[in-house]
């Protein structure tokens, strides 16, 4: 036997290595790609899924907070306010459906002229979101709104 023939016959499986290494390595990269791309995507819905509950919870108290003035727009002295005994009524409201959302509802003000009602709004699972609504009794409008996102 000569000398190239032992080395052709040692050496007949190198290019396969070589092709199947290649190969694992090019899969390799691609799953990483795949996974950070996967991970990055969760990230985004994630973010997406809290900010949709906490525009939710806003809207809510909001709502909360209109709903509370109108009731008491037209007669705000049956809150028993007056300029020695100014308005501090508070109340807690527990909303139930299939996410139980709990609303804590805060007048204050003294009637002369403006009433803020406080609502803060939530569901447990994120933080809560507070309103602050300013009501002016004289023209009977919202005059201020604070809080929210």
């Amino acid at each position: 036997m000569t000398m190239s023939t032992l080395l052709s016959h040692r050496s007949r499986g190198v290019a396969l290595l070589v092709l199947v290494l290649v190969a694992f390595v090019l899969l390799s990269v691609l799953a990483a790609v795949i996974f950070s791309v996967s991970m990055q995507t969760y990230k985004i819905e994630s973010w997406q899924a809290d900010h949709n509950n906490r525009m939710r919870l806003s809207y809510l108290a909001r709502s909360s907070a209109n709903a509370v003035i109108e009731g008491i727009s037209d007669d705000v002295a049956s809150l028993g306010a007056s300029e020695l005994h100014p308005i501090d009524k508070k109340a807690s409201v527990k909303l139930i459906d299939a996410d139980a959302v709990s609303l804590d509802i805060e007048i204050t003000g003294d009637a002369s002229p403006y009433v803020i009602v406080k609502t803060e709004a939530s569901d447990g699972k994120a933080e809560p979101v507070t309103v602050t609504a300013q009501f002016n009794v004289n023209t009977k409008k919202i005059v201020n709104w604070g809080g929210s996102l």
